[in-house]
């Protein structure tokens, strides 16, 4: 069994999760694009490459266009495989079924978020201090990594990251109630 946020699937169901979540990106990335860029979303891309603040709003209208999109195809994938499987028969069932749809969707909003706001500025940063952009690839990618863990930790409690965060709020927890204690 493993733990998805707060509910526990089988080996059956979380091969079919991760399936669900694996098509609904594979399907809704490219189609959010393509919506984005109908829509006219993507039109200041040269205003875009000259400046963090570019790079982050750009980076900020992709995650919008894609990231809806992949989440409701995550959504229609997983309850069709279900469906198929007669696994849903209540809305109970539907309600176990949705938290692990979300784990792809919001990795990816995390990762939008994070390189809008932390790994862009960073770059750019270490950009006016060397003149290689490998090396600020190198910096934005090393500043990617602690975020990541913790997303995975969050979202796959089962995971060793997971546990180590578990362990980690536990100690903060008990060492403020014997802060209070005294």
């Amino acid at each position: 069994m493993t733990q998805i946020l707060t509910v526990k699937y089988t080996k059956e169901e979380e091969t079919v999760v991760l399936l669900s979540n694996v098509l609904g990106i594979s399907v809704g990335i490219p189609l959010g694009l393509l919506l984005g860029y109908l829509m006219g979303l993507f039109t200041d891309m040269m205003s875009a490459a000259f400046s963090s603040i570019g790079w982050a709003i750009f980076t900020l209208k992709i995650g919008l266009a894609t990231v809806p999109l992949s989440w409701a195809a995550t959504i229609a994938i997983c309850f069709f495989f279900w469906k198929k499987k007669n696994w849903i028969q209540s809305k109970q069932e539907t309600r176990r079924m949705i938290p692990g749809t979300l784990v792809f969707p919001l990795t990816l909003v995390f990762g939008f978020v994070v390189m809008a706001f932390i790994i862009f500025p960073l770059c750019f940063l270490v950009l006016d201090y060397t003149n290689r952009p490998l090396t600020g690839f190198v910096v934005g990618s090393l500043a990617l990594l602690p975020f990541m863990i913790i997303i995975i930790a969050i979202l796959l409690p089962d995971t060793p990251a997971g546990k180590a965060l578990r362990r980690f709020t536990h100690r903060l927890k008990r060492k403020h109630e014997n802060d209070r204690k005294y």
